[in-house]
């Protein structure tokens, strides 16, 4: 595997990682908006 090639690999799975951070980030705020409803 050349250093390209792990690079591209180690950003593929950075922005995996931070898709499921802003995801999960969003539910949390849905969360609070239906708890502030009530």
């Amino acid at each position: 595997m050349t250093k390209m090639e792990a690079l591209k690999d180690v950003k593929e799975s950075l922005t995996s990682v931070i898709n499921k951070l802003q995801t999960y980030m969003f539910i949390e705020d849905i969360d609070d908006v239906r708890e502030n409803k009530t």
